[in-house]
């Protein structure tokens, strides 16, 4: 078995190996030897796992004439694919376009409501893809691949569990005021006044669900794959298994 060559302490969303940026990614109808390597087989498969970091800027429709036999969403301008508009840490926007059958979308709980305007992609073993029209960005085929995290992108890259966790002062105002109260999920802690918590709530909920996320990934080891990794399309959604993808 290979020595892992990741390192738990120095994880970091920024890494261009493990969490690149969109110009960092590799192509969809070419081998990239930083993310693919042959296997005993002959076959190319993800020589680590990554996942791209995306905030949604946009949501939009594709529309498809009806005489496209890929269907998806039916609608009175002919058929409809979910699309987003989405930012990386560069400034770099492209579009994210959702290539999936209704029913793999139904099974997987797709659900629009979550995708909204402000909240961030993970996308894993993503790849750059040159759509019909010239433009570039990334063919969603299988929904296990995502998931969607309800704070900014800003707000994921700068957040540190160890923080929430050695913390002993209220994060609002910033003293003990008596019994600290813990979040069980993220261990940010607030004091026992209910305005503290209160006029933190809705900042408290984003960096809640962003700590959860990377709490959990600095446990993986990104830099062995030994298959592909599920995910699920909320932070707090259901488990779902990701098919496998490979390159011949």
């Amino acid at each position: 078995m290979a020595t892992s060559s990741f390192s738990r302490s120095s994880f970091d969303l920024r890494s261009a190996t493990y969490f690149p940026s969109y110009r960092q990614l590799p192509f969809d109808n070419d081998i990239n030897d930083l993310f693919y390597k042959p296997s005993k087989d002959g076959i190319y498969r993800p020589s680590h796992h990554w996942a791209f970091l995306a905030e949604i800027v946009e949501a939009r429709i594709m529309r498809l004439p009806p005489s496209m036999n890929v269907i998806t969403i039916t609608g009175d301008l002919g058929f409809q694919r979910p699309c987003y508009l989405v930012r990386d840490r560069e400034g770099t926007e492209i579009n994210v376009a959702f290539h999936t059958e209704p029913v793999d979308m139904a099974i997987h709980g797709f659900d629009e409501k979550n995708y909204a305007v402000g909240n961030t992609m993970a996308v894993l073993y993503a790849n750059r893809h040159c759509f019909m029209d010239g433009t570039e960005g990334l063919r969603i085929e299988e929904l296990p691949i995502m998931k969607v995290i309800p704070c900014a992108l800003e707000t994921l890259l700068n957040v540190d569990p160890e923080v929430a966790t050695t913390a002993t002062l209220c994060k609002r105002c910033g003293t003990d005021n008596g019994k600290l109260l813990v979040c069980a999920n993220c261990k940010i802690k607030y004091c026992s006044q209910w305005k503290c918590r209160h006029a933190d709530w809705k900042a408290h909920k984003a960096e809640c669900a962003a700590i959860g996320l990377v709490r959990e990934w600095r446990h993986r080891d990104w830099s062995q794959f030994d298959g592909f990794w599920e995910e699920t399309t909320m932070i707090d959604g259901l488990k779902l298994s990701a098919k496998g993808r490979e390159k011949t």
